[in-house]
C-alpha cells in the first residue's frame, strides 16, 4: 500500500458468529506490537455472519511494516473470544512511498527525464513505468508521447530513472509514474497527473537582430518567447563586436 492510501483489516471466522459481540482492530508499527498507532472503534457483529471488516482504517504517514491484531469481545462482561497474535500470517501490511522528481524546465531541443525514489519495500514482482503526456493533455488521459519500458524493482534498489526524452512542443509536459504487477500487468498504483514536481516546462526563445544599418544608426535585437517560461526568469541581451566570433568580450548588456 502507498502512504497516501488507507489500510484496514478483516476478521474472518471458520463458523458464523453470534450477534452482540464486538471486534476491535489494532495496528502497530513495530514487530513486538507494543504500542498501537491505530485502534478502530468497536464493530458489532451480525448474527450469522463470519466476516467483519474495519470500514474506516487509517492512512499511514510513514513507510514501513504495519502489524495487525484483531480481538473479538462480548461487551456485556468483557469476555474475550478471540485475540490475534502479533506477526500472524496475513496480518502485516507493507507500506511504501514513491517520490518522483522530473526535470523542471528545458529549452525546446533539450531532453527531460523523471526519477522515482522509493521508501519502504515495494510489492514483490512489480515494475515501475514512466509516462510523459503532452501540453494539450492536462488530465493525462490521452496516449502518452512517451512510455518507458517496465523497470523491474528490487528491495536493494531505491532509485529508478526514465530515459531522457526530447519533447517536440513547447508547454507544460506532465510525468506520471506507475507501479505495475509483473504477473498480469495490472497497474497497482499510479501517480498524480499535474503534480508540481512532475511537470517539465518546455520553452523556446528565437531572436532576430537588425542586420543592415548605416554607421551612426542604432541597432537592436528582438526576442520571441514561447512555451512555459520558468517562473522568475528574466531576459537579457548582450552585444559583441563583429570581430569577436567566439563572443568572449561583451561591449553592451541590456537591462533585464
Amino acid at each position: 500500500s502507498k502512504t497516501d492510501g488507507v489500510i484496514n483489516d478483516t476478521l474472518t471466522t471458520d463458523t458464523t458468529m453470534p450477534g452482540g459481540l464486538e471486534v476491535t482492530f489494532r495496528a502497530y508499527d513495530d514487530n513486538t506490537c507494543s504500542n498501537p498507532v491505530y485502534v478502530s472503534d468497536p464493530i458489532a457483529t451480525t448474527e450469522g455472519a463470519n466476516t467483519v471488516v474495519d470500514p474506516d482504517g487509517f492512512q499511514p504517514t510513514e513507510p514501513g511494516k504495519y502489524f495487525w491484531i484483531a480481538s473479538l469481545v462480548r461487551p456485556s462482561d468483557g469476555r474475550e473470544f478471540f485475540a490475534g497474535v502479533c506477526g500472524d500470517a496475513n496480518e502485516m501490511t507493507t507500506v511504501y512511498k514513491i517520490t518522483t522528481t522530473a526535470t523542471p524546465s528545458m529549452q525546446l531541443g533539450g531532453k527531460v527525464s523523471d526519477i522515482a525514489t522509493v521508501s519502504g519495500d515495494l510489492p514483490a514482482g512489480s515494475s515501475i513505468r514512466f509516462n510523459l503526456y503532452g501540453p494539450d493533455d492536462t488530465n493525462c488521459s490521452d496516449t502518452p508521447i512517451y512510455t518507458s519500458d517496465l523497470i523491474p524493482t528490487s528491495d536493494d534498489k531505491k532509485e529508478y530513472n526514465s530515459e531522457k526524452v526530447e519533447p517536440r512542443d513547447v508547454g507544460i509536459h506532465r510525468w506520471v509514474e506507475e507501479l505495475v504487477s509483473d504477473d498480469d500487468r495490472t497497474v497497482l498504483t499510479r501517480g498524480e497527473c499535474g503534480k508540481k514536481e512532475e511537470n517539465s516546462h518546455i520553452w523556446n526563445v528565437s531572436t532576430t537582430a537588425l542586420t543592415d544599418v548605416e554607421v551612426g544608426d542604432k541597432i537592436y535585437d528582438t526576442a520571441k518567447v514561447s512555451g512555459s517560461i520558468p517562473s522568475g526568469s528574466k531576459l537579457r541581451f548582450k552585444l559583441y563586436n563583429s570581430e569577436d566570433s567566439n563572443c568572449q568580450n561583451v561591449i553592451w548588456t541590456s537591462d533585464t
